[in-house]
């Protein structure tokens, strides 16, 4: 455990015929451990040149004792890896048995990260300040390659995967350890996409794979595929890394034997557990494969996994998840907590390792713009007025939500940021109660025995939204506006909200992070599928989002995206609502963990494992704590 970090600075002499030189030694940490001191030492190197001689101070390399390391990923000293244990989880969801994502890619998301593999992954080894990796988000330049080592582009409708040597599928039946091969790679493909290999349709699941124009899909030897396009497709490789539905790489034989791999049991991959136990409703278990290929990417000497064992407990109830972990039975909650159950913790267990991050907002509201009231652009500046973010994010968030709002999504260079609107659109999202009035009043609602008009709000039922809802209806109160909120099940919400054109306020998400053209589209009218709450008849939004979609470069993709956006944004078509912080634990001996939602695998959230490979557990530390 980490206690603290000093910096101090010294100097050393070195004397060479002629001249002297100071050779500058600065002791970047020093790290308090119980019962020891270790002094992290790094020596700056000086080459002394004199009349006939070079002299060289010899290169002291950074040295951190033997048992612990430098985390290249942001800096820290952690314990250095240890081999052995059992990584524990809960979830609050039991993940139905269907571990084929050509079917249902959540629960074969839950199932099979921890035992299948994709094309390529996020660097674990990345710099922590150039992506936290603790939200969604789709970039091709932080992927490195995973079952392909490389890849190449010859021309904009060409994609050569390098395919790497030396990875064995598990060693079950009826694969039985043998090496992938460029083959298996084109057979999943196909699979996907009925391509070849005998496919006639595609996959049931899979998602925006259906939306490239491919043309082929071959292995031209051993240890290369070859993808082309029909044309030119900004998408494409995006769409192969991260498909949330398509992507992991099944095996062959298994799917030839028995037609899929819904069934767990036949469930065989080339990643570094083998799902050996599913207790439906209670509890998973994967167990260390003896024979994986990969290495650490932090450590590269070092062969993955850490741990033996990873388990997943299911248990429903927030409450119990983190009694679970105050008792030591789990070693973290991939599932965010509450604010307030994280502040309890800091108090009563503060050992345990709090990652907080930001989100999107959930509590955004959609208003019906079909309805007469909400048809007016200046009631709905006066509904966004009459609320106070600031005060709702320090009073339930304690100040670590987003309360400034951001249009559809808050990705760099996606979006316009708040700081950067024009105070006309910025003051409608300030709060102003008496301004709200004034909108209402020119509007033709004025305030008449205490009530301008009555609404019905049909709400998700969900704990922490409707919580938020209460609040807001609080305060339209106070400007004249009453609300009847109505809880609807989440089951039940979108054929009875969601899909119909009666609502009044729709539950919606905003300031996303991921796939930046998602929550543009969805207010495109010629968008198939989707939710009817969310569509606008909007003659230049539609003309926006038709150049989205014809676009043929990257640069011209965002900037249309970031149209669509402020179109959103000006136009005031939703009610933003604070964004909640996300918070995640785990207990002070998992060490590697910084609160990662994964490596690329999207769509299932925390429910991916992939990262469970390159935590270990600091037995002593534990076993010091009582556990």
């Amino acid at each position: 455990m980490l206690l603290a970090v000093v910096a101090a600075c010294g100097g050393e002499t070195v004397e060479v015929p002629g001249e002297t030189v100071v050779v500058e030694k600065e002791v970047i940490k020093t790290v308090e451990v119980p019962g020891e001191t270790v002094v992290v030492e790094k020596e700056v190197v000086k080459t002394v040149e004199v009349p006939g001689e070079t002299v060289t101070v010899e290169v002291v390399k950074e040295v951190v004792g033997e048992k612990y390391v430098v985390d290249p990923s942001n800096g820290r000293t952690v314990i250095k890896p240890e081999y052995g244990g059992t990584l524990t989880r809960a979830a609050r969801f039991a993940p139905e048995d269907n571990a084929d994502a050509c079917f249902a890619y959540r629960p074969a998301g839950v199932l099979g990260s921890p035992v299948l593999e994709k094309l390529a992954v996020y660097d674990w080894a990345m710099d922590r300040n150039t992506f936290d990796m603790k939200t969604r988000r789709v970039d091709t330049e932080l992927m490195t390659g995973h079952l392909a080592k490389s890849w190449d582009i010859p021309d904009d409708k060409t994609f050569v995967f390098n395919i790497r040597e030396g990875v064995n599928w598990q060693d079950k039946a009826p694969m039985n350890g043998r090496e992938l091969t460029a083959k298996d790679i084109e057979f999943n493909l196909h699979r996907y996409l009925a391509m070849g290999s005998g496919f006639d349709e595609p996959c049931a699941d899979v998602g925006r794979y259906g939306e490239i124009p491919w043309e082929s899909i071959t292995a031209t030897d051993d240890n290369s595929v070859v993808v082309k396009l029909k044309e030119p497709h900004i998408w494409a490789l995006t769409e192969i890394f991260f498909n949330q539905g398509s992507g992991w790489m099944y095996p062959p034989e298994v799917i030839e034997q028995h037609g899929d791999v819904q069934d767990w049991k036949n469930l065989v991959g080339t990643g570094a557990f083998a799902l050996t136990e599913y207790v439906e409703g209670s509890s998973l278990t994967w167990e260390k494969n003896p024979n994986y290929w990969d290495y650490d990417e932090k450590y590269p000497d070092n062969p993955l996994p850490y741990v033996d064992e990873q388990r997943l407990l299911v248990l429903p109830e927030t409450a119990t998840r983190v009694a679970a972990l105050r008792s030591g039975k789990v070693d973290y909650l991939y599932d965010p907590i509450p604010v307030d159950t994280a502040k309890s913790l800091a108090k009563t267990n503060p050992d345990i390792v709090q990652h907080t991050y930001r989100g999107r907002s959930n509590t955004t509201l959609f208003v019906n713009q079909e309805i007469p009231f909400f048809s007016d652009i200046n009631v709905r500046h006066a509904l966004q007025m009459a609320i106070d973010l600031e005060t709702i994010n320090n009073m339930i968030y304690g100040g670590l939500g987003n309360w400034e709002p951001t249009g559809t999504n808050s990705v760099e260079g996606w979006t316009t940021p708040f700081a950067e609107w024009p105070e006309e659109i910025r003051k409608y999202h300030s709060f102003d109660p008496a301004g709200a009035e004034a909108l209402l009043d020119a509007a033709g609602y004025p305030l008449e025995d205490g009530v301008r008009i009555e609404l019905k709000w049909e709400a998700v039922d969900v704990d922490f939204i409707i919580d938020y809802y209460q609040i807001v209806a609080e305060y339209w109160r106070r400007i004249g506006i009453e609300t009847e909120i109505v809880k609807v099940p989440l089951a039940e919400y979108s054929p009875t909200v969601m899909n119909t054109k009666t609502f009044n306020f729709a539950f919606g998400e905003a300031g996303g992070t991921y796939f930046e053209d998602h929550l543009v589209t969805r207010f495109w009218s010629k968008k198939e599928g989707g939710s009817l709450a969310h569509k606008m008849n909007d003659a230049e939004y539609d003309r926006i989002i038709d150049d989205l979609m014809a676009a043929s470069t990257l640069d011209e993709y965002k900037a249309l995206v970031r149209e669509a956006d402020w179109h959103v944004i000006e136009n005031h078509w939703h009610i933003w609502g604070v964004a909640s912080p996300n918070v995640v634990v785990n207990q002070p001996w998992l060490v590697g963990f910084n609160g990662e939602n994964g490596l690329g695998t999207l769509g299932i959230g925390r429910g991916a494992f992939e990262i469970g490979s390159r935590l270990w557990i600091d037995q002593q530390l534990k076993t010091s704590m009582g556990y």
